[in-house]
């Protein structure tokens, strides 16, 4: 294996761990419900002495502090994440998914996360969209708002 970590957490928690999740689907509990917290890699990435943007180098680098932050993660914070002795690690590219969906261009900062350049707001295209369909102003006929002049 390329990257090894060795983690240690007891089987005993995860196997109650997996019970809290199996309870959870059938709306019961065992000894209490499950806690996930919901932690990425921006809350890692100072633990780790990192700059946010250092974290998507390149796809070798992300997939290690993936492991390095799930780690961390279980015997660090108690919770319900880990529920076997084997951990799924898939890419995440936080802000970046939902922009780029739209064809919209994603700006990478030094410090921050991933986000869509320029916001919709100040994009030519929605100004003259935002132009070309004012809303009526108080109190005018519905029939006179819309590009085509057209009933409501």
């Amino acid at each position: 294996m390329r990257f090894e970590r060795c983690i240690d957490y007891p089987a005993e928690q995860m196997a109650m761990s997996r019970k809290r999740l199996e309870a959870r689907g059938r709306f019961r509990y065992v000894d209490r419900v499950p806690v996930l917290y919901c932690v990425v890699p921006r809350f890692f990435a100072p633990l780790f002495g990192l700059r946010y943007l250092d974290f998507f180098r390149d796809p070798e680098t992300h997939y290690y502090r993936q492991l390095q932050f799930a780690k961390w993660r279980i015997e660090n914070i108690p919770e319900d994440f880990c529920t076997a002795p084997v951990i799924n690690i898939s890419p995440y590219f936080d802000n970046v998914i939902p922009p780029s969906g739209h064809g919209g261009e994603v700006e990478w900062s030094e410090d921050g996360p991933p986000g869509p350049c320029p916001s919709f707001a100040r994009s030519k295209r929605w100004n003259a969209f935002r132009s070309q369909h004012q809303p009526p102003a108080f109190g005018a006929k519905p029939s006179s708002w819309g590009p085509t002049g057209g009933s409501c």
